[in-house]
């Protein structure tokens, strides 16, 4: 503006925002770049952490398979012989629903078998008394 060139005075100008306009920009990469790089550190401490704990595991589960092999652990007898008794269990669970789901299938819930034996007894029972009464027609008249 001092040397009278006014076009001049635009592009320096133009120049200036542009510049304060990259610099405002990497304000803010640089900021997001500090804020990712805290999240990196603290997710890098949490999969350490983890790998500790996974490899602590890892020994804890070696020394019980040593053991095993050993023959050796707390109450390994009772630890088999209740294994032995919830595969079993869930064998019959197993066999039970397998039953139940048979039956319904077929249309034999409960209720439907109930009703099966009390009809059969009513037929049973009408035969009886259709048998009495012929018996009494016979023998009266």
């Amino acid at each position: 503006m001092q040397a009278g060139d006014d076009a001049l005075a635009k592009e320096a100008l133009r120049r200036k925002a542009e510049k304060e306009a990259d610099r405002i920009e990497a304000e803010k990469a640089l900021s997001d770049q500090r804020a990712y790089s805290v999240q990196l550190g603290a997710g890098l401490k949490a999969l350490e952490a983890r790998v500790q704990d996974v490899k602590m595991r890892q020994g804890t589960l070696r020394e019980k398979a040593r053991a095993a092999k050993r023959g050796e652990g707390l109450g390994s007898g009772k630890t088999a012989a209740f294994e032995d008794f919830d595969r079993m269990s869930g064998k019959i669970d197993a066999l039970e629903a397998e039953v139940g789901l048979t039956d319904e299938l077929k249309g034999q819930t409960a209720a439907s078998v109930e009703a099966e034996r009390k009809l059969r007894e009513m037929s049973e029972q009408k035969s009886v008394d259709d048998a009495l009464a012929d018996l009494k027609k016979k023998l009266g008249g």
